[in-house]
């Protein structure tokens, strides 16, 4: 090794020429070669140079270079903070998202949730799991009766003449009340707004057709913690429709559906449902209405 070290310097030494001689060591045969160092040292040089572009690029496009310490930390710190960056977003987006179902369920019914949190007569918040909760909160509304029957008045009842239902095509008319029950089956549990039960359950199969009790347009439709599948129809005169725990819903946001149309798939879905049911509701001008004294059927 020391030897060619010592050929390979002495060749490129500042020589316009030299001449290389090979003896054959059995023979002393002699064989010379005139060689240009110029050319030599160029070729040497460019050779040189494809190596290393040749092994520079192996490293930098095959996996190779993860073995190599060091050149794949600035990608992996890239990589980490995008990463970091969309779990933060995905955060904010779910709190936000939890924050609006809470509000909405609060404007649905006007109550908070007895198995999230009382507020107690001094303020105070106690938790699900304390054990005060054993204590008589009394109503989680405080003004649940207004909400008792008559919540409106006795002719809003009165089915109209077609005349006093005319008005601008986009208008609904007014609900015919009592209206045939959305879905078929038998009441489990009845309104009670004292508890904060603002509708009624109607027990039924999964998979039967939920239908509108009048025309009106959709304004929600959308997946609830605690309701599951929920979609809401409003209705001329303030009125407006609640269909909860459904398996499927079959209308979207804005659209328009006629009296008798079908909205949702019955099914089992949300926290509170222990099993296949409808819960209806209905809404007048911000209350909840007792929906049984304007159906048929139940």
């Amino acid at each position: 090794m020391r030897e060619l070290f010592a050929f390979v310097t002495e060749l490129f030494r500042h020589s316009p020429q030299r001449r290389i001689v090979f003896i054959e060591s059995d023979s002393l045969a002699e064989r010379s070669y005139s060689v240009q160092a110029g050319p030599v040292r160029i070729a040497a040089l460019c050779t040189s140079g494809a190596l290393v572009l040749v092994t520079a690029l192996i490293v930098a496009y095959l996996p190779v270079r993860n073995l190599v310490p060091g050149l794949s930390t600035a990608e992996l710190r890239r990589d980490a903070v995008l990463a970091s960056m969309r779990l933060a977003a995905l955060e904010d987006s779910v709190t936000v998202q939890l924050q609006y179902m809470a509000d909405l369920k609060q404007i649905l019914t006007s109550q908070v949730d007895s198995a999230l949190m009382i507020e107690s007569t001094s303020g105070e918040s106690i938790g699900a799991t304390d054990e005060r909760l054993a204590v008589d909160v009394g109503p989680f509304s405080e003004n649940w009766e207004d909400h008792e029957q008559p919540a409106v008045f006795v002719d809003r009842l009165a089915v109209r003449p077609a005349s006093a239902n005319a008005g601008p095509a986009h208008t609904p008319p007014s609900l015919l009340l009592p209206a045939i029950t959305p879905v078929g089956g038998y009441t489990t549990q009845s309104f009670d707004a004292r508890t904060g039960h603002y509708g009624i359950d109607i027990a039924t199969e999964e998979g039967k057709i939920v239908r509108s009790i009048g025309e009106g347009h959709v304004v929600f439709a959308d997946w609830t913690h605690s309701g599951g599948h929920t979609i809401m129809v409003q209705h001329a005169d303030g009125f407006i429709t609640v269909f909860k725990h459904n398996r499927r819903l079959l209308k979207r946001v804005a659209d328009r559906v006629q009296a008798r149309e079908g909205v949702a798939i019955t099914g089992n879905t949300g926290q509170h449902s222990t099993g296949p049911h409808l819960h209806f509701e209905l809404w007048n001008s911000g209350l909840a209405q007792d929906p049984q004294p304007y159906l048929l059927g139940l």
